[in-house]
């Protein structure tokens, strides 16, 4: 299954590396990944298109806990 998560939070060290270890929590496998920092707003914005076998409430319950400390908008 492709899914695609995107999240804005405010910019800070860790981000990307909570996102990868939440993805590969879940089985799954980052196929696309973008991200930016907004540096007048201090807004961190990335988007990662990944691949899991475990389906989308298995991803979304890794992503929500493996991202939990960032008070992400997650989409």
């Amino acid at each position: 299954m492709d899914l695609i998560a995107s999240l804005q939070c405010a910019d800070q060290p860790g981000i990307v590396h909570a996102m990868t270890t939440a993805v590969l929590n879940c089985g799954g496998n980052i196929i696309e990944n973008q991200q930016f920092t907004d540096h007048t707003t201090n807004t961190f914005v990335m988007r990662t298109r990944f691949e899991t076998s475990q389906g989308i409430d298995a991803a979304h319950a890794s992503l929500n806990e493996g991202l939990g400390k960032f008070s992400p908008a997650l989409h």
